[in-house]
């Protein structure tokens, strides 16, 4: 009886271990994915923003200059934010792959392993859907900028191709003489 209880001690022990393990790496993965959201939904309100004012036709050509810059500091950041949720989604995964196959029609599953695997499925989807927010916004970034750039494409034509006088046009001399 005393060796069985020694297995059951450190069995215990084992399932503790395991629990506050898990407990700290969701900890972490929700901090990760709380940052993600956070960088993603700032984002997504500088890019209306920037988007409104380019449409404008009264902007500055300063202020497309400026806006590439920003536009360029959203793609890094959401780039980074991206990365960032690649090695929990791995995790994620994995510790998924760890359990036990899913019951069959009809069969049931032990209630803390059903219980854990909503756990990591509800976070695996949460960070999926983040990372696929943060793709979005990723070539909604690409579309803004490209947007600045024909603009300003289209004023740098619009000043070369635009009549003005010319040391060359003999109408020039005349008037000066």
């Amino acid at each position: 009886m005393h060796g069985l209880a020694g297995v059951l001690a450190r069995l215990a022990s084992l399932l503790f271990a395991v629990l506050i393990w898990t407990t700290a790496a969701l900890a972490l993965e929700e901090s990760t994915i709380a940052d993600a959201e956070r960088t993603a939904a700032e984002a997504r309100t500088q890019l209306q923003s920037i988007e409104a004012a380019v449409a404008s036709p009264i902007i500055t050509d300063d202020k497309l200059v400026e806006y590439r810059g920003v536009i360029d500091g959203l793609r890094t950041q959401l780039l980074a934010a991206g990365s960032r949720l690649d090695s929990p989604i791995v995790e994620i995964r994995e510790q998924l792959a760890k359990l036990p196959p899913a019951p069959g029609e009809g069969q049931t599953e032990a209630a803390e392993i059903a219980a854990q695997r909503k756990l990591l499925t509800d976070i695996f989807s949460r960070l999926a859907g983040t990372q696929s927010q943060v793709k979005v916004l990723g070539v909604e970034v690409d579309q803004v900028q490209a947007k600045i750039l024909n603009v300003q494409r289209d004023r740098f034509f619009q000043q070369i191709l635009e009549p003005h006088s010319s040391v060359l046009l003999p109408a020039l001399w005349t008037d000066a003489a």
